[in-house]
């Protein structure tokens, strides 16, 4: 330090003022000296005063002045590159350096922020694979490992509970692709089930998965009882214990890392060569310009090892049959295409039927590019000129549809490969009528040999859904999962057209669960087994669930079902608003969820400008419905809701003004922010739990009114 003594001839020794000095660095810019007989010229100067000793006198001065340039800071060379993370599998190094080459004095600029760098390293692949179960390990970290191949293993319904649990494989081996699944298995993987029944959040638990890729030589088993005899296994210890995690284990085959290596030479490629052109096959009309093709296959060989397939059309197609079809009412058509017409000036009752029909296998596409038959009604067939389009070739055939008045309907297909057309008329045809055409479409099928895909989200507003192999017998050790998702303001309708699924008083062995929503979770509406034709099913919510569960005996035909839209009577005057129905007095409630984020008076005041409020709760059923069926389509962020104490510290209230009936904090909650005491206002937490949280901070929220 640089001192500078403060002093006065005037005061005694014994006063103290014998050694009083002030001090600053020894790099400081300043240099100070002290003057008894005023300012220092060249110095900037402060006077010392003391007015209430009249010794101390008005000369003394405390002066100062900067002697030093300020110095910009340099950087110290690089230091060396760290050691790197990994062995093999691509780990990473740092380095750094410091500004001390000067350092930066006297106001000096700073060298900058560029004090650090990273690289990659070893990038070259680990020669061998983890060995199993030694260089495995399942624990908690309070940070994601850097040296260690590792995925972590979360469940977003109770996320911080499960956020710093990771399964790691050692250092320096291969990284074998591992990944985790909390929204089932990952497709293209083989997947093991992860759960616990004794896990107090069942409803998150029921779909993880650990998945490895299909060539990966570790064949993983679970046991949520102990140790599996006969395989090796590492303990998944979770939670301290609690709650079943503590006899938990991941079992497999013991591997000592080294992968069977194949010996067989690889057999060298065979490129595919085209066969000879086949024959014409039939005109697909006999009249107006028809159609014939060719084919040949690229058979002649088959290309094998990786070898190139063959260049060019496998088809050949040329017009044939072009001459004008003579004018007829009513005609049998064979082909697989083709037009025909109403016909002209035709005077009085008639009536002409056209069947088409297509081979065994095909399906029936009807077309019309003109339509003007009779005047427009509810039902056709009540006035005198009309056409009705049947599934079969009889009269008594399954009715498609009755077409009459203006504007051109749209595509009509049959169930079979014949459909039979109709034209009744009581008065004159004569330039109206119609012009249809119609193609042969193949109905997809299912090599029995090949396992046939089921289950799926349907988000048109109608359609059909059937049981594997339908309306053969489905195959066993089946579970099939439907989600239909319709517009909130249509009415959801689900109607069986056949049903055969083996009896049992309970449905415990081959059965259809049908639940009102989009989730597992969601209200069970009923359970069907046997041949009786299930009731038609309407959705309370704007979806439904479905599964089909088939054992491994006693196969039947299985269902098929369809599912149409209404217009809802009742609606919320939106599509966005969803409608809910409280058990208790049958009020009705519109919600509406906003997902932009904002404070909580904001997202009120948002609320208030719809003519509604922040949400709020008043019973278990609201709690399940909001949980399972709002949140849902959130996936399960925080959400602002109405609760909050803003008047009165400890007396929550909605800001809607309802009664307080039902609460579901969680654990702990509310506590005002523990020492900060600045919660106020209420959070769905993604687990449902109500949590108080600052009210200046931004979520999405829900937006809350009652239909008058």
């Amino acid at each position: 330090m640089a001192c500078t003594r403060v002093y006065s001839n005037e005061k005694h020794y014994y006063l103290g003022w014998n050694d009083n000095y002030l001090c600053v660095p020894t790099k400081s810019p300043y240099k100070f000296r002290w003057s008894l007989r005023g300012p220092i010229s060249g110095y900037q100067c402060l006077q010392w005063r003391y007015p209430r000793d009249r010794r101390w006198g008005s000369t003394k001065y405390l002066c100062a002045k900067s002697d030093d340039k300020p110095v910009d800071g340099r950087w110290s060379p690089w230091s060396v590159w760290s050691q790197c993370t990994k062995k093999c599998g691509s780990g990473y190094q740092h380095r750094k350096r410091e500004c001390t080459n000067p350092r930066p004095k006297n106001g000096g600029r700073s060298c900058g922020t560029r004090s650090y760098q990273t690289r990659y390293c070893n990038k070259h692949r680990c020669s061998d694979l983890p060995k199993w179960p030694e260089d495995f390990t399942y624990r908690y970290h309070h940070y994601t490992p850097s040296t260690s191949t590792c995925i972590r293993t979360y469940e977003r319904s109770n996320y911080f509970q499960w956020n710093n649990y990771y399964f790691c494989s050692r250092p320096g081996r291969q990284d074998i692709n591992m990944k985790w699944s909390d929204y089932g298995p990952i497709r293209h993987m083989r997947c093991v089930l992860i759960n616990e029944p004794r896990e107090l959040r069942k409803n998150g638990w029921y779909d993880n998965y650990l998945c490895v890729p299909k060539s990966s030589p570790y064949r993983f088993r679970w046991s949520y009882s102990g140790p599996i005899n006969g395989l090796s296994c590492i303990q998944w210890m979770a939670k301290k214990g609690y709650h079943g995690w503590n006899d938990n284990y991941l079992c497999a085959n013991r591997f000592d890392g080294n992968p069977v290596i194949a010996t067989t030479p690889k057999p060298k490629p065979i490129h595919g060569g085209w066969t000879t052109w086949g024959v014409w096959s039939k005109c697909s009309k006999s009249c107006a310009t028809g159609s014939r093709m060719r084919l040949r296959s690229c058979s002649n060989p088959y290309p094998q090892n990786g070898g190139r397939t063959c260049y060019g059309g496998r088809e050949m197609r040329q017009n044939c049959n072009t001459q004008e079809c003579p004018r007829v009412c009513g005609l049998t058509f064979t082909g697989n295409r083709g037009t025909f017409r109403s016909p002209r000036d035709k005077r009085g009752q008639f009536s002409c039927t056209w069947t088409i029909q297509v081979p065994t296998g095909y399906r029936v596409r009807l077309n019309f590019g003109f339509f003007s038959v009779g005047a427009s009604r509810a039902d056709c067939r009540r006035g005198s000129d009309y056409v009705t389009i049947r599934s079969g070739q009889y009269s008594t055939s399954l009715l498609l549809k009755s077409l009459c008045g203006s504007g051109v309907p749209g595509n009509v297909y049959s169930s079979g490969n014949i459909m039979r057309v109709t034209l009744t008329s009581a008065n004159n045809i004569r330039q109206a009528g119609f012009s249809a055409t119609w193609l042969a479409l193949r109905i997809p099928t299912v090599p029995p040999t090949v396992r046939q895909e089921c289950g799926g989200t349907l988000t048109h507003s109608k359609g059909n859904i059937t049981t594997p192999n339908y309306p053969n017998k489905y195959p066993s050790k089946q579970d099939c999962i439907w989600i239909i998702k319709v517009p909130v303001h249509k009415l959801l309708k689900l109607r069986f057209l056949s049903f055969d699924v083996e009896r049992h008083s309970q449905c415990r062995y081959d059965y259809v669960e049908i639940r009102d929503g989009s989730s597992q979770r969601s209200t069970l509406l009923e359970t069907f087994c046997g041949n009786t034709l299930p009731k038609s099913i309407t959705a309370f919510a704007n979806s439904l669930w479905i599964k089909f569960h088939s054992d491994s005996t006693q196969a039947r035909r299985g269902f098929k079902a369809e599912y149409y839209t209404e217009r809802r009577s009742l609606g919320c005057g939106g599509k966005k608003w969803k409608l809910y129905v409280s058990e208790d007095d049958s009020s009705q409630y519109c919600y509406l969820i906003r997902y932009k984020r904002a404070t909580w008076t904001s997202a009120r005041a948002d609320c208030k400008r719809k003519k509604s409020d922040l949400l709020s709760i008043a019973s278990s059923d609201e709690q399940w419905f909001v949980r399972n069926e709002l949140m849902a389509e959130t996936k399960y962020y925080e959400l602002w809701m109405g609760y909050n104490d803003l008047r009165r510290e400890g007396q929550w209230a909605w800001s809607d003004r309802s009664e307080v009936n039902f609460n579901n904090w969680g654990g702990g909650d509310p506590n005002n922010g523990g020492r900060r005491k600045n919660e106020d206002c209420g959070v769905l937490k993604p687990d449902g739990k109500w949590n108080d949280f600052p009210c200046n901070h931004r979520f999405m929220y829900i937006c809350k009114r009652k239909l008058s």
